[in-house]
């Protein structure tokens, strides 16, 4: 069972989703509330830690040590005016070390880089080093955003659409069709249909699939993975799965509506790269 503790907090012009979790303070909010959010979570709006800027297309991924300030210095930018959305996160003392800070924010930029998003970072951010224990608590904190990230199935896959915390709409198709073979999605489960046309995608060109998969554990952003996706609480996330000599891990705990969706998505992808 996954358990996360919500708070939501709100005013009368606007709601902020506040997620509190037993690692991290976890906020998602419109940008333009920016003012609203200084005066009704003071202590994260001074807090030190990770924030992401989203837009129609694009992704900025940033950390600082006053996060209110700086978003603050983000708004006041002409050239940050494709901003509507912010997501940021800290520990639960509100307060992350530099070397922490730049460990997790270049994670996140590498991470983010191959979505359809335009990634607006003009590098990978700082690399330094750090001592095994910060490794250890950076590597928690980033664990636990994207349980939330997971849990509330927020995508940023998608280079469009509404990012409340809600289930992603419904699939609307009554089939799939991948290399003239029909899909009726009545009959097979989207984890079972993802599974299949994997399958067929490898056998056409099993170099799509392998860049497919990230060099970590999957996630409901990026589905394929080379190691097993495993909450703190020791729930498993992923399950093995083996296109000949190649082993992959697929992150199931989404919704059939979820899986077709990422199906269709990747249908497109490979067609569009077919000669």
């Amino acid at each position: 069972m996954r358990v996360i503790d919500i708070t939501k907090t709100a005013s009368s012009n606007s709601t902020f989703d506040l997620i509190i979790t037993r690692d991290i303070n976890f906020l998602m909010f419109d940008f333009s509330d920016l003012s609203l959010f200084k005066k009704e979570i003071p202590e994260l709006y001074q807090a030190s830690g990770i924030y992401l800027l989203l837009g129609d297309n694009d992704l900025y991924i940033g950390q600082s040590q006053h996060l209110g300030r700086r978003l603050s210095q983000h708004q006041h930018n002409e050239n940050k005016n494709w901003i509507t959305r912010a997501i940021m996160f800290t520990n639960k003392e509100y307060l992350i070390g530099k070397d922490m800070l730049n460990y997790i924010e270049h994670f996140l930029i590498e991470h983010f880089k191959h979505t359809e998003r335009k990634l607006r970072n003009s590098d990978t951010g700082q690399k330094t080093s750090i001592f095994i224990q910060n490794k250890i608590k950076s590597d928690n904190i980033l664990y636990a955003f994207f349980d939330v990230m997971d849990f509330f199935q927020i995508d940023l896959m998608q280079t469009s659409g509404d990012f409340s915390l809600s289930l992603k709409n419904s699939f609307r198709q009554k089939e799939i069709t991948f290399n003239e073979e029909i899909y009726p999605i009545t009959s097979k489960g989207g984890l079972d249909l993802y599974k299949e046309v994997l399958k067929k995608m490898y056998k056409i060109d099993p170099d799509f699939v392998k860049n497919r998969r990230i060099n970590t554990k999957p996630s409901c952003n990026f589905t394929l993975g080379s190691k097993p996706s495993v909450m703190l609480n020791g729930t498993i996330l992923s399950e093995e799965f083996q296109l000949d000599n190649d082993i992959f891990y697929i992150y199931n705990d989404l919704s059939d509506s979820s899986f077709y969706n990422i199906v269709a998505k990747l249908i497109d992808d490979f067609e569009k790269l077919s000669p």
